[in-house]
């Protein structure tokens, strides 16, 4: 049986957080496509399907890991946390894979792509 382990998550945890943290300072601020402003709500409006998968290809990974036998190092956890996020967020970048046509939010209306 699987166990959970709580130091695993954590480091997963922070290499997701660092994958989207660099995908929102490489947002172009001048773009109407978006706020001028980082906001919360557009961010999660705007990448929910990117995070639903690269949650998921992320616990498919460790679970791939941990079914194998592979010793899990820190910095193989945090590419397990990292990778799936920082390859979806290339394919958003160069094919627009996972962007939502339109965000609306709040009384504005960004068209995406």
């Amino acid at each position: 049986m699987i166990e959970l382990n709580l130091h695993h998550i954590a480091i997963m945890a922070a290499g997701y957080f660092i994958s989207n943290f660099s995908y929102v300072m490489s947002r172009q601020v001048e773009s109407r496509k978006s706020p001028k402003k980082f906001d919360l709500w557009f961010f999660l409006k705007d990448t929910a399907y990117k995070l639903v998968l690269s949650f998921v290809l992320t616990v498919g990974a460790y679970l791939s890991a941990v079914v194998l036998g592979e010793p899990l190092t820190d910095l193989k956890l945090l590419t397990i946390g990292a990778a799936p996020d920082f390859l979806l967020n290339a394919l958003r970048f160069k094919f627009g894979l996972t962007k939502p046509d339109i965000v609306r939010l709040k009384n504005a209306i960004f068209h995406r792509k």
